[in-house]
């Protein structure tokens, strides 16, 4: 490996790429391999709190080997479901560096169904990684297995967002996030349904009822009134599909530091699990949700995002922003009864569990349909804009 390493510094920058590429793949093939299947029961005397694999664990393996070629491979913190890993390649001028990411789900038991408890579509995500790795706004992808998700990534040397530092960023994150919605194509097979966070929602209330997870009252109304609030959203005149990220929390991003390149800093977006595609309202309503912008931020957000064509932008937001108060919520208590998951109370301050998150989302989602006309307006504003008849609106505003 080392021996191939300096013969790449003599070649063409075009070939290094490639050359360095077949490198970091020859070096991974038995390691990423290993790794992929190993149960991740225990990485530097830290568990994964899963169900210990029957697989080869990792302690097992020949790290030795990594040892005398000098390649460095260590944890990485951070990531709720994945482990991740700082891949070190050495080189005489300068070493690389690149991220190895290894799915949550190969470390649980194969009655753990992920896909399902999680809406991770690995299909997806590879197709989502790769057009984003080519449109510049993700960190360069170098593999993706598409049978495992392990994902070899180049590192970049930055600072993920927090919630703090997001606000002071918040016109580089809407920038970085027009630039994926304008230029990343998903090339999808004909027939792909387009996103629907009621069908997320529906997901978890299935599997909730399947394991008796007690919820509110009140969700009874809410999803009558999702229901109504999707069918809605169904009647508006179909807008261009463009890839959504839908997860866009601070910790999803990451800004790099000025170079002899490029004079500013830039703003890179990862972290592609729930990766779909449909109207880019969607990710808008997320982002705004989900990091909760006050109006002063959520208008220099919008504004710094730049123009959309949709006469109906408001409502939508208002509806859209709703209808991931219901997902996000029934995830948090579903969460809670499947998941080994730990709690990171980072990004919910003052909340000690996932149900307690789940149940205060929930509860606000229910409270907006008793006490906040917005949500019935922007409703009354979509029917009247897609020509729905009277009676099906009066239904629909008065849930």
């Amino acid at each position: 490996t080392i021996e191939l390493a300096q013969q790449i510094e003599k070649c063409h920058a075009m070939k290094t790429r490639r050359l360095q590429r077949a490198v970091v793949l020859h070096t991974l093939h038995g390691l990423v391999h290993s790794l992929a299947f190993a149960g991740i029961a225990s990485v530097a005397g830290t568990t994964t709190g899963a169900t210990k694999s029957t697989t080869t664990p990792i302690a097992l393996l020949d790290l030795a080997y990594l040892d005398k070629k000098d390649i460095g491979f260590e944890p990485v913190s951070g990531g709720l479901s994945n482990r991740n890993f700082k891949l070190r390649i050495p080189s005489s001028a300068s070493d690389w560096h690149f991220i190895v990411r290894i799915p949550g789900d190969l470390s649980l038991p194969p009655e753990h169904n992920y896909s399902r408890i999680h809406l991770v579509n690995r299909s997806m995500e590879a197709r989502c990684a790769r057009a984003a790795s080519v449109a510049g706004v993700s960190p360069e992808l170098i593999e993706y297995n598409g049978t495992s998700g392990v994902m070899l990534t180049r590192w970049l040397d930055g600072s993920v967002l927090t919630d703090k530092s997001l606000l002071t960023h918040i016109v580089t994150v809407a920038r970085a996030l027009r630039r994926f919605h304008d230029s990343v194509n998903l090339e999808l097979p004909a027939g792909t349904r387009r996103f629907s966070a009621l069908e997320r929602a529906n997901n978890y209330l299935s599997l909730s009822n399947e394991l008796s997870v007690e919820l509110p009252s009140s969700v009874a109304a809410v999803f009558q009134a999702a229901r109504a609030a999707d069918a809605a959203l169904q009647k508006v005149p179909s807008v261009a599909a463009t890839a959504l990220h839908c997860d866009l929390i601070p910790a999803n991003f990451i800004v790099t530091p000025p170079t002899t390149a490029d004079v500013n800093e830039k703003l890179w977006i990862f972290d592609f699990e729930y990766c779909h595609f449909g109207d880019r309202v969607w990710d808008l309503a997320n982002f705004i949700a989900f990091n909760k912008l006050n109006k002063g931020d959520r208008i220099k957000f919008l504004s710094a995002y730049g123009p959309v064509d949709d006469v109906l932008l408001e409502s939508k937001l208002t509806v859209m922003m709703w209808l991931f108060t219901v997902s996000e919520g029934m995830w948090g208590v579903v969460q809670h009864s499947v998941s080994d998951l730990p709690f990171e109370a980072d990004w919910a301050e003052g909340i000690a569990s996932f149900r307690e998150y789940g149940l205060q989302l929930l509860d606000s989602a229910a409270l907006t349909l008793a006490e906040d006309s917005t949500l019935s307006s922007a409703l009354d504003q979509i029917h009247r804009t897609a020509g729905t008849s009277s009676e099906a609106a009066r239904q629909a505003t008065d849930l």
